[in-house]
């Protein structure tokens, strides 16, 4: 960039910004509610890093939202969509990391949660990023519950329809609150013998 001042022209060079990575799908994510703390996406969700790479969640995703810590649920919504998309990255990241759809360490899927929160302007997100980032390694280490292990299979075999219409039945929901469930999740789910 070159200005003039007088009879001498001034060169400022402007360093671009630092390339982070952005969501490919369309913003909201759209979900499906069950419950106060589960849903799942009803569209596929994408994240691409800087250097081109794509992380992506087939449709069908279980997830509890953005899991907070109880002390800050006066403070921010896990449903909010300015951390949604980025606590749906970093669950994906969390519960597939010993499988073939893998997204990284756990230091990278920690660090796309902190880029995903600030591409959405999330005010929360350096707090957020801390926490997971001291205190992820639990959730890390922690096998996945019967639920992913439904979702995964069920992205394996191809037969994502059928377990998110099994999921709808089974919850009694296909927009807005459930009518009615238990929280023993049954074999058509994929749940069985796990």
């Amino acid at each position: 960039m070159a200005d003039c001042v007088g009879d001498r022209m001034v060169v400022a060079h402007v360093k671009p910004p630092a390339p982070v990575g952005r969501f490919l799908t369309p913003l909201p994510v759209p979900i499906l509610h069950v419950g106060k703390r589960l849903a799942i996406t009803l569209a596929r969700h994408s994240w691409q890093d800087a250097d081109g790479t794509i992380h992506s969640l087939e449709r069908g995703f279980p997830t509890d939202g953005a899991s907070l810590p109880w002390l800050v649920t006066w403070r921010w919504d896990p449903w909010d969509p300015k951390v949604l998309p980025a606590a749906l990255t970093h669950d994906g990241g969390y519960s597939l990391r010993d499988t073939e759809f893998a997204m990284g360490t756990k230091e990278q899927v920690d660090a796309r949660f902190r880029l995903g929160m600030k591409v959405l302007n999330f005010e929360g997100s350096n707090l957020f990023w801390w926490s997971v980032a001291r205190f992820g390694g639990v959730a890390w280490r922690s096998p996945n519950v019967p639920i992913m292990d439904g979702w995964l299979r069920a992205v394996r075999e191809g037969s994502l329809d059928a377990w998110i219409a099994s999921f709808q039945m089974y919850f009694g929901v296909t927009e807005g609150e459930p009518t009615g469930a238990s929280t023993t999740l049954p074999a058509q789910l994929g749940c069985h013998d796990l």
